[in-house]
């Protein structure tokens, strides 16, 4: 499972395809049209790679955006091999990881041994070039055309709230009190945890860890999507895909969910 886990980073074989990859990964909902985020690297807002903080965490490998290069999966491949929790993935930390909780002085943060450690060094320290999201203010790692791979280069940071795009989003909020400065935050909704919305049977009794009735809410909102777009191509019985024939219906959804999203 650690090596599928890693498959992600093939996409950076498909640069001859595309100048910009955004990669959700499957517990990650969008709720709005994120191609503002295209935009952003276009207009040179973004440094062409970009990454998301979490709050344990200093990227959140589960939603990212890469501009790939010809060679780049090949380079990331000679950098992937983790040393410890002092070199990494061959670099010391020369200033700290910074979750939105915790700042990291050693690769010992939840999966640096894996993907989220990677990443953190690919965009850092390989292509020295990444906006990272950080609460309501973006860490930008500019490149240098005179440092080396490894070397820390200039940085900057910038408030969100001075050209955050979606700042008028509707959308109930969901976590804590800081995603009110920051739309990105709100734009999608990760199910984290081991309770994932496709393992769920029984949706009658539907509870979550959490105790939040806007994060209950949101299994709702991700099956009424599942079940609109499972209709709309029309690939079969709804039933083969949520076994529970008596919450089968989607008029049902949708009345739940346009009543959380009033």
């Amino acid at each position: 499972w650690k090596s599928f886990i890693m498959e992600k980073f093939s996409i950076l074989r498909f640069h001859s395809e595309y100048k910009h990859i955004l990669f959700l990964d499957a517990d990650i909902m969008p709720l709005c049209n994120l191609d503002y985020y295209f935009d952003l690297v276009r207009n040179k807002t973004f440094e062409p790679n970009m990454v998301m903080a979490n709050n344990h965490e200093p990227v959140n490998a589960g939603f990212f955006l890469v501009s790939p290069e010809a060679g780049d999966y090949e380079v990331l491949h000679t950098h992937a091999q983790f040393l410890n929790e002092t070199h990494g993935y061959g670099q010391v930390l020369p200033s700290p990881a910074e979750g939105l909780e915790k700042n990291y002085s050693l690769w010992d943060w939840h999966c640096a041994k894996m993907d989220q450690g990677l990443l953190y060094h690919w965009v850092r320290f390989v292509k020295k070039s990444v906006t990272m999201l950080k609460h309501n203010r973006l860490q930008i790692w500019k490149k240098s055309d005179t440092a080396n791979v490894g070397s820390e280069v200039e940085h900057e940071e910038q408030n969100v709230k001075s050209f955050c795009p979606r700042s008028n989003y509707k959308l109930p909020l969901h976590g804590p009190d800081w995603m009110r400065d920051s739309s990105f935050y709100q734009d999608v909704y990760h199910f984290t945890g081991q309770k994932k919305p496709w393992q769920i049977v029984n949706w009658t009794n539907l509870e979550h860890p959490a105790s939040l009735q806007e994060c209950k809410n949101m299994y709702f909102v991700w099956r009424y999507m599942l079940r609109k777009a499972w209709k709309e191509y029309n690939l079969g019985s709804i039933s083969e895909l949520i076994p529970n024939p008596a919450a089968n219906n989607l008029e049902e959804d949708l009345v739940r969910v346009e009543a959380f999203l009033k």
